[in-house]
């Protein structure tokens, strides 16, 4: 059983309208909600007939700008740190530390990439494997 005190379960989190297909496929899933910048008429219709219609859909500000701090109450005790905006590219890959290898391949920059974005959205001390321009598991650290 997860947490029985929280709020809410997982979301879905989407970067691009949502369309019918999609909506077919989460329609099957365990979820609580969804967020994304857009709905399909038909995807909306699908995913708020979900659970009985106790679905949560929301809708993203596609114009939205995060400030530069993010702040935390915790136990009325407040942390404020600066959001992290870091751009990952492929210049981010210049300086990797290695002793074995002196350039890395195409596969294995992508790859480095795409695991440092997606470590990017986990907690801290957070390990990621990625394989084939995918993601193939993550392990959260501290936790």
């Amino acid at each position: 059983q997860a947490d029985p005190m929280s709020s809410f379960g997982d979301f879905a989190a989407l970067s691009d309208v949502v369309d019918k297909d999609t909506a077919m496929v989460l329609k099957t899933e365990v979820s609580d909600g969804i967020v994304a910048p857009g709905y399909e008429p038909e995807a909306l219709e699908i995913l708020k007939a979900k659970k009985g219609g106790n679905f949560i859909v929301l809708q993203a500000n596609a114009d939205y700008v995060a400030p530069q701090s993010e702040y935390r109450e915790v136990f009325g005790m407040g942390f404020m740190q600066r959001r992290n905006d870091c751009v990952i590219t492929k210049e981010s890959l210049a300086k990797v530390a290695t002793t074995k290898v002196t350039e890395l391949s195409e596969d294995a920059q992508r790859d480095l990439l795409v695991a440092s974005i997606a470590i990017k959205y986990t907690q801290s001390n957070s390990v990621a494997y990625a394989k084939n321009g995918q993601v193939i598991g993550v392990g959260a650290g501290q936790q």
